[in-house]
């Protein structure tokens, strides 16, 4: 059994790593219709600056908060931004927080992980993702054989 120290993922980068994974296609539908509507503005009429300024104050926050909700919601997801430890059983994976309180995963339940500055980022099948730094285990040797029971092939950036 392994345990990491306490590790917290900072809201801008758990929002960065949300955006880039399941957000880039509204943004890019997003910036396309203002990018039209001012383009539309300066060839055809004014009132499309009005629909830009919509699509500005109206659709991104809506897309804001759809990730949110639909993406950051989740339950494994939530602990990236409240100090836990994730500890490393035989099958499982426990996230265990400083109010004793502890969620738990199957190993059986990762699908893909991915390497986003220091942290690995770990998703699981309809639980969400967790984001571990490459430095939150006592010793490199920890966190290798965390990973590797996880994805057999993994190598660490």
């Amino acid at each position: 059994m392994k345990e990491s120290v306490e590790i917290k993922m900072s809201t801008g980068k758990m929002l960065g790593i949300l955006f880039m994974e399941y957000g880039k296609p509204w943004i890019i539908v997003a910036l396309a219709g203002i990018f039209i509507f001012i383009l539309l503005g300066f060839i055809l009429d004014n009132r499309f600056f009005f629909l830009a300024l919509m699509w500005i104050f109206l659709i991104i926050p809506l897309v804001v908060a759809f990730l949110f909700f639909f993406y950051a919601m989740q339950p494994l997801t939530s602990f990236n931004c409240i100090p836990h430890k994730v500890i490393d059983d035989d099958n499982k994976i426990r996230i265990r927080t400083d109010e004793d309180k502890e969620f738990i995963v199957n190993k059986s339940e990762f699908v893909n992980r991915k390497t986003a500055g220091d942290f690995a980022i770990l998703f699981f099948e309809k639980k969400g993702w967790i984001g571990i730094p490459l430095h939150s285990f006592p010793s490199r040797d920890d966190l290798i054989d965390f990973l590797t029971s996880l994805q057999p092939d993994y190598s660490l950036p």
